[in-house]
């Protein structure tokens, strides 16, 4: 389903910005040396795991190099200037031409679900990254 195929770019995008960006903390240094004189033969003591409950929304209790990784997804799945193009071209395809849209409204649900099926990713990302680029207009804004 397009759900599942988003949620496995995502995660793919998610690992290898870990990669990109995290591969030296893990990676031995030539000049280390062992504290009980043999290295690991075994590759899995390099072995990094993203578990859920470090991956969350709530900024207070994410693990920086996670959230990171999450940024960096956001950038390889929906790079910015071709994300606020197409945010441009689907404003302009739903009639709303260059004023932002209310979040939560039915033309914020239209334009997320239309960004998420041209990218291939969840609603939640897109939400995500509409609003790192302040497209949207978050609910409590005033509008005059």
């Amino acid at each position: 389903t397009p759900g599942l195929v988003g949620r496995w770019r995502a995660t793919v995008a998610h690992e290898a910005s870990h990669v990109l960006l995290h591969r030296c903390i893990f990676e031995p240094q030539g000049s280390q040396s062992c504290l009980f004189g043999v290295h690991a033969q075994n590759h899995h003591s390099r072995l990094q795991r993203c578990l859920k409950r470090d991956v969350g929304y709530d900024r207070r209790r994410s693990d920086w190099k996670e959230v990171q990784a999450n940024m960096g997804m956001g950038a390889l799945l929906m790079p910015k200037p071709v994300f606020l193009r197409a945010v441009r071209s689907e404003m302009q395809s739903l009639g709303l031409g260059e004023q932002l849209v209310s979040s939560g409204s039915v033309e914020h649900t239209e334009l997320v679900r239309r960004l998420s099926r041209r990218f291939t990713v969840s609603r939640q990302a897109t939400c995500i990254r509409l609003d790192k680029f302040s497209a949207v207009r978050s609910a409590a804004q005033v509008v005059l």
